[in-house]
């Protein structure tokens, strides 16, 4: 596993960034002009894998929310802005070619200080409980969930055990023979398989209901104009008449039916078209005990859209925390009450970008984006209310 890393970065024409290791020692000072993201982005992952990007700032620049969202990595920020003097005072000592490489050590040295205590009580915790190897990823566990150290400690271990069950299971192989006799062997799905399968199902069923829809059109045209060819007698006319007007409401009905499956059919194939940048969402009418059957298909780490929040059970809130749901978007607002009881952080729907279609939603990645200043903020104070308790 790569080493984790803090890094901080001075924005501007001229880019400054510097990478520190969990323990304050210094990894990489640099600087350069004109520097692209992608550029920046790629030097920052060569060294090493980045936890934690600090900032000198108190309103966080784009560059360093854009940098942040894409290692998933924790943003630090002092109160106000740091000072000359503060910053002289956290790299004193220490060489730097210019100012610009000097405000992102000082902002990666504010960010290591800042948990520097928190590394060490996972040090130690680490030490204690035979899980030196693991202490890396419990450190980013704990930053990125915001849970207590032992919680994220055991939800590691859990997962360790799992992998390796897992791969003694792939290593065995599921074997078959076909009808020459040939041996083939199948690999577990993968996450993307998965979804994709899910999404080309949902797609073969939008065509079959077209289809089916079609069918029924044509029959019913086929009906309305056949009926009036007829002469009978004027009793009979009138009746006829009758099921002519309830097969031209019943028509009409199935035309618009069949528009409306269209154009979800073309929005869904849309979305598929831009699926890099969306998140698939799982759409429950309430976190009521009607959901609970509905929140056992809900996988790890999902984001899910709830249209009223307010209405809940213990059964299905307990089924979603232990699969770790932490963000929920809410169709209806949250009431007071629901929002202290509640351990998720709540988006109202109208302040994202959600595409909603049956059982599934596809969220827009970039209007989650102005949501991470909360979304931290969020679960450093849950992670504070667990420490207090």
């Amino acid at each position: 596993m790569r080493q984790i890393t803090i890094i901080g970065i001075d924005p501007g024409t001229t880019v400054g960034w510097a990478a520190l290791s969990k323990d304050g020692r210094i990894l990489a000072v640099k600087s350069k002009k004109g520097i692209a993201p992608d550029e920046l982005t790629r030097q920052l992952r060569e060294t090493g894998k980045v936890i934690m990007i600090g900032t000198d700032k108190a309103k966080i620049p784009g560059l360093i929310s854009k940098i942040s969202a894409r290692f998933k990595a924790k943003i630090v920020s002092p109160r106000v802005d740091l000072s000359k003097e503060e910053k002289r005072e956290l790299t004193k000592d220490l060489h730097c070619s210019n100012d610009h490489e000097r405000d992102a050590l000082a902002a990666a040295r504010f960010a290591q200080k800042k948990y520097c205590a928190l590394f060490r009580k996972i040090r130690s915790y680490a030490e204690k409980n035979k899980l030196k190897d693991s202490e890396e990823k419990i450190i980013e566990a704990v930053l990125k969930t915001g849970n207590s150290i032992a919680k994220s400690a055991e939800a590691i271990k859990t997962r360790k055990e799992n992998r390796k069950e897992q791969t003694g299971q792939e290593q065995k192989q599921i074997k078959t023979k076909n009808k020459e006799g040939e041996t083939k062997r199948f690999a577990p799905e993968t996450i993307l398989q998965r979804e994709n399968k899910a999404l080309r199902e949902i797609l073969s069923k939008l065509r079959k209901t077209l289809k089916e829809q079609s069918t029924k059109l044509r029959r019913l045209k086929k009906k309305s104009s056949q009926a009036p060819r007829k002469k009978p007698k004027e009793q009979e006319i009138q009746q006829k008449e009758q099921i002519i007007r309830s097969l031209r409401d019943s028509l009409d009905k199935r035309e618009t039916e069949l528009k409306q499956a269209r154009e979800e059919l073309k929005s869904i194939e849309k979305e598929l078209m831009s699926i890099e940048d969306k998140i698939i969402v799982k759409n429950m009418l309430n976190l009521g005990t009607r959901a609970f059957e509905k929140a056992k298909e809900i996988k790890k780490n999902d984001i899910i859209h709830v249209k009223d929040p307010n209405s809940f059970s213990e059964k299905t809130i307990k089924e979603l925390k232990e699969k770790e749901i932490e963000v929920i978007i809410n169709e209806k607002p949250v009431s007071r009450k629901t929002e202290q009881i509640l351990p998720f952080i709540f988006i109202p729907r109208k302040e994202v970008n959600l595409a909603v279609y049956g059982n599934i939603g596809f969220l827009d990645k970039k209007s989650l984006e102005k949501h991470k200043k909360i979304l931290v903020r969020k679960i450093i104070e849950n992670y504070k209310a667990e420490r207090r308790l």
